[in-house]
């Protein structure tokens, strides 16, 4: 019995009751719309001196975003330098609630632990997601497809009495290989 509630929970978290695409392999439509995303990318971040981040740094990586699972969600893994913090992203579509959603790791455990909810903004090409840790921090953050090898960037986020804690921007451009 725990095996077929496993095997049903996999599937209906998979989209396969009443959703299922054609093609398991190929990414959903609503994911397609980010496969400008896709790629090697030379990364810049910089911070904003915050209470959390007390001194404003810049911060570069080599971002290596793919496929991942079937084509359900985004990988993007890298190191940022010079502290050599290893990082690990994803990003997908959520097609029962019509929401994207992200999820950001890194090896210094510092950043909000909170999954965030996003939208899709065709028109500017900008996709946001905002979340709120058990603390009650809340995160809004951003990132503009401003053309085929360029995106940009942002993540704020405030303490529950709306205090900036952490004001991070960042660049991206493909690589050329």
């Amino acid at each position: 019995m725990q095996k077929f509630l496993i095997a049903f929970v996999v599937l209906l978290a998979t989209g396969f009751a009443g959703t299922a695409a054609d093609d398991p392999t190929k990414p959903s439509p609503e994911l397609l719309v980010l496969e400008d995303m896709i790629g090697i990318w030379d990364e810049v971040m910089m911070n904003k001196a915050t209470e959390w981040t007390p001194k404003a740094e810049k911060s570069t990586t080599i971002t290596k975003r793919t496929w991942s699972l079937g084509g359900m969600f985004i990988r993007g893994e890298g190191s940022w330098q010079p502290a050599k913090t290893d990082f690990l992203h994803l990003m997908s579509y959520d097609p029962l609630v019509k929401v994207y959603r992200t999820w950001y790791f890194d090896a210094s455990g510092n950043m909000p632990r909170v999954e965030m909810i996003g939208t899709w903004d065709a028109k500017s090409k900008t996709l946001t997601h905002t979340g709120t840790d058990k603390a009650g921090n809340k995160t809004i953050s951003t990132t503009t497809i401003v053309d085929k090898d360029h995106t940009r960037w942002t993540m704020i986020v405030t303490d529950p009495d709306g205090k900036v804690v952490l004001d991070f921007t960042g660049k991206c451009t493909r690589r050329k290989e």
